[in-house]
């Protein structure tokens, strides 16, 4: 988690240095987390889905951007100040979620996602097995 929390702060600091979209952000976490075995960002998914009270069938990162309300076409011509900003708040979101992870557990969080839907009229427990 260290090497996680390293990494993000260094890119928040100058993030022109080591990246120039919040598109490079998003492969860089995901290489980061396949490269730990996916434990660096377990339960983001689960978290992001009950903080935007959808989106269960999206990856963590489709799910990042509607948070944030990022939408990738806007980048088209790109503006690099739109791109900093994308790229601070995807980093602010990121430790947000470590933060909330480290003080609650991620237990914490995949049973608020599982309360989450078991609320959702869609939602038939002998699908989740």
């Amino acid at each position: 988690m260290a090497e996680l929390r390293s990494a993000i702060t260094r890119i928040r600091e100058c993030p022109s240095a080591f990246v120039r979209t919040c598109g490079e952000v998003l492969a860089l976490l995901q290489g980061f987390d396949m490269a730990k075995d996916y434990s660096p960002l377990d339960g983001l998914k689960q978290w992001l889905v009950v903080r935007l009270d959808y989106g269960n069938n999206l990856a963590w990162d489709a799910l990042a951007l509607l948070v944030l309300d990022v939408k990738f076409d806007k980048f088209a011509e790109g503006k690099i100040q739109e791109h900093h900003d994308a790229i601070v708040s995807l980093i602010n979101l990121v430790e947000e979620f470590l933060n909330d992870r480290e003080k609650r557990g991620v237990e914490a969080i995949i049973s608020d996602h599982q309360t989450w839907l078991k609320s959702q009229d869609w939602y038939r427990e002998e699908i989740d097995g």
